[in-house]
């Protein structure tokens, strides 16, 4: 029987300053490629190639908002770093058998400063990154990395970079 993952919470990290109990929801980039479509003569059908990630966002809805993020997003040219640390309950045959740690970081610029809507007891407040970085970790294993500048990008536990080539064939 195979085994289930729970999501059970997340810690949040800005610049390594704990965000514990400040952010509502979190939504993370979407890693959507542009595909550049390849047909000729002897094929029945049309196929679709990768070529550029497409820009990628990462929206923080608050639940209040702290000093330490006002001052990482009043400069929109100094990158920052995100770290989000989620745990999830693993369980097998009906019993949790254990826990899983899954580690996201992210690297971007504070692309809109939304200084929110207060009314009597309540603020709310959303924050948007450009991402040029992003992470992810299951476990200690690497699953994914990508980066824009330079060209990073790995899919799987102990893959090799993809685009080791590309870097050496444009001499970066």
């Amino acid at each position: 029987m195979g085994k289930i993952y729970n999501f059970d919470t997340l810690a949040a990290w800005l610049n390594g300053t704990s965000l514990a109990g400040h952010i509502n929801e979190i939504e993370l980039p979407e890693l959507e490629f542009d595909m550049r479509e390849h047909e000729s003569l002897a094929l029945r059908g049309t196929s679709e190639f990768a070529t550029r990630m497409n820009a990628l966002e990462c929206t923080i809805t608050w639940a209040d908002y702290t000093p330490e993020m006002a001052r990482a997003a009043a400069n929109p040219f100094t990158a920052i770093d995100l770290q989000l640390r989620a745990n999830f309950a693993e369980y097998s045959a009906g019993s949790k058998t254990g826990d899983v740690l899954q580690v996201i970081s992210l690297r971007g610029r504070v692309k809109n400063n939304q200084l929110g809507t207060y009314s009597p007891g309540e603020m709310e407040r959303e924050t948007v990154l450009a991402v040029d970085y992003v992470k992810e970790v299951w476990n200690g294993q690497t699953m994914l990395e990508f980066s824009v500048d330079p060209p990073v990008m790995r899919a799987g536990p102990g893959s090799v970079d993809l685009f080791a080539v590309l870097r050496s064939n444009l001499g970066l």
